[in-house]
């Protein structure tokens, strides 16, 4: 399987994934796969705010519950 096959194939969990965990430099190589067409740029602007979405909400969800023990 190639890189570009790849890329295509799982491409968008890998945007959702990454955006839930770091963000900003997943969705800039997103739009980049986009702008070379293995995606297109719509989906990747879906799954990129799902995963940021659901990311900040577990973050928030952790710090509200377990703030105070862990600080």
């Amino acid at each position: 399987m190639s890189l570009a096959e790849m890329v295509s194939t799982y491409g968008y969990a890998a945007i959702a994934i990454g955006t839930f965990l770091e963000g900003e430099t997943v969705l800039i190589l997103g739009g980049f796969a986009a702008y070379r067409g293995y995606l297109e740029l719509p989906w990747v602007l879906v799954s990129a705010f799902i995963g940021t979405l659901l990311g900040d909400q577990l973050y928030f969800y952790i710090g509200r519950t377990k703030g105070h023990r862990f600080l």
